[in-house]
């Protein structure tokens, strides 16, 4: 997945929820918890980025091929 300069923040956040998925896979862990935590920060990150966006970052998006 390409991302968007203005998108990393939210980049890092679907890469942590990511390794924790590895995580419990691998480990048996239950990490349900720390999984809605960060669904819950991406979602937030989410409105304050799209939300926010510039005229410039506008364009970026609907050029974006993905």
């Amino acid at each position: 997945m390409t991302i968007l300069e203005f998108e990393k923040p939210i980049g890092e956040i679907l890469e942590q929820i990511e390794k924790m998925k590895v995580v419990a896979e691998k480990t048996g862990v239950d990490v349900s918890k720390t999984l809605k935590d960060l669904e819950a920060k991406l979602s937030e990150k989410r409105k304050e980025i799209y939300g926010n966006l510039t005229a410039w970052q506008r364009v970026q998006l609907s050029r974006h091929p993905d």
